[in-house]
Formats: C-alpha cells, structure tokens, sequence
C-alpha cells in the first residue's frame, strides 16, 4: 500500500481513529510521518487513563465525581486506584463495584469468573452453575430486548427445575 499523502513510498505507519462508531484510517510513509510530527512524537498515557475512559464511557459517571468517594478500610481513593491500576484491599469492590464492573465485562467479557469447574464438584453444584448462567443469559436477552431468546431461556430455566 502506498502513502496516501505523496504517493511515493509505502506506507509504513498505518493510523486507525474510531469516533463514535466512525472509523478512519490512514497510511503514510516514514518521510511523511516526519514532516507531519507524527514520527518522533512520544504519546503517553497511563494503563489508569485507559481505565477512566472506558468506566467514563461505561458508565457516564465523570471521574471528578468518583474522587470523593473512598474506601473506610484502605483509604483508596477511586483517582488512585485509578492511577496505579490496582486495588487497594477487598473491600474496594464492593466500594467502587458499580464502576469497576463495565470495565471488567470490557476487558474479560463477563464480570463473573467462569473457570475450570474442580473435578470432585458434586452433580447438584454442576445443575446450580448451570442454572445462574442460564439466568444471566436471560438478563441478558430481556436487557437486549431479545424476547425470543429471553422466552426460550425462560423456558429451559422452567425445565431444568423439573429436571433436578
């Protein structure tokens, strides 16, 4: 692919910008880059400043308000928690859950750890994992306003009581 400002040489940096949901790339050359200060410009931004932005998106709470608000056990504050991109102690979540949660679905697609289930596990825990995921599927659908999806969870939930 060739430079799209001069045409000469290849394109070697390739820049993507999504704005609200309106994507634009562009591909230039080392020499254009150059001339256009992209090239030797140091962008930073801290793995917190990332965390803002996507709980700011998430949950159109400004991180201003959220400076108040600190946990009673470790003093943490949510801006240096932010900051350092940890938490403080355990009580943090429940503290800053209802911020942090959008941004742990974002990065693991779900705010609930599903992992390997112990292999000594008795078949009745199996059917009440089963069970809350079906649930959550069914949130899911009625939040999406996906009602075919939601009565057909519906029902496999109506079922699998009968089943147990």
């Amino acid at each position: 692919m060739m430079c799209q400002i001069c045409n000469d040489y290849p394109a070697t940096i390739h820049i993507t910008e999504i704005i609200n949901d309106n994507k634009t790339e562009l591909h230039i050359c080392a020499e254009c880059g150059k001339q256009k200060g992209i090239i030797g410009k140091k962008i930073t931004f801290s793995l917190g400043d990332l965390v803002s932005g996507i709980i700011e998106e998430k949950t159109n709470v400004k991180t201003d308000e959220l400076q108040v608000k600190k946990c009673s056990f470790c003093k943490m504050t949510f801006e240096k928690m932010r900051k350092i991109a940890k938490l403080g102690c355990v009580h943090d979540i429940g503290v800053f859950g209802e911020w942090l949660e959008p941004f742990i679905e974002k990065i693991h697609g779900s705010s609930q750890h599903v992992g390997k289930t112990p292999k000594q596990i008795n078949q009745e825990a199996k059917k009440d994992i089963e069970l809350a995921k079906l649930k959550k599927e069914l949130q899911e659908a009625v939040k999406k306003e996906d009602y075919e999806s939601a009565a057909r969870l519906r029902d496999k939930i109506k079922n699998f009581g009968q089943n147990k």
